[in-house]
């Protein structure tokens, strides 16, 4: 029997999962299905994160991505870290906002506000991206949502075990 290297999640106003193939044409037609009712889904490889494949998020789950890793009701600043205003940063110089539509991030004195300002930053200038311009986003930051990823599929794994 051959293990199941390859996956897809999805997100819908349902839920999300994740569907675990043997090879990476199986989970590439289960994701082409899914993408015509309309979900988002995406790619994960499980043995080689950080390896292109990741591909352009949607506005709406690059922000649920965000949310869940920086939460807005942070307490101490290990929950609010410098990839949060980095991914901001990008996705700012990526839409063409100079710094006077910058998020000011020396202005906040709590990981709560660092983390919701800088969420919602990066997602209004996301959806300001073209496609390609959400590509190179997503591309800029492979290793950190590829790996973020491969933790919600761990997770998922984990319970089922």
């Amino acid at each position: 029997m051959k293990s199941k290297k390859y996956a897809v999640c999805w997100e819908n106003d349902c839920g999300y999962g994740t569907y675990y193939f043997a090879t990476p044409e199986e989970r590439d037609a289960e994701m082409a299905a899914i993408r015509r009712t309309g979900t988002d889904a995406w790619p994960v490889d499980l043995d080689c994160p950080g390896k292109g494949y990741m591909e352009r998020l949607s506005p709406e789950t690059l922000g649920k991505v965000l949310k869940a890793e920086f939460p807005s009701d942070a307490t101490c600043w290990s929950q609010a870290t410098d990839e949060v205003r980095d991914m901001c940063r990008e996705a700012r110089l990526l839409a063409g906002v100079g710094e006077a539509g910058a998020v000011d991030f020396r202005s906040f004195s709590t990981p709560d506000q660092w983390n919701q300002h800088g969420v919602e930053g990066t997602v209004r200038f996301y959806q300001m991206l073209s496609e390609q311009k959400q590509k190179e986003f997503c591309n800029r930051f492979e290793d950190w949502l590829v790996s973020w990823q491969n933790r919600q599929v761990a997770c998922q794994l984990a319970a089922k075990t």
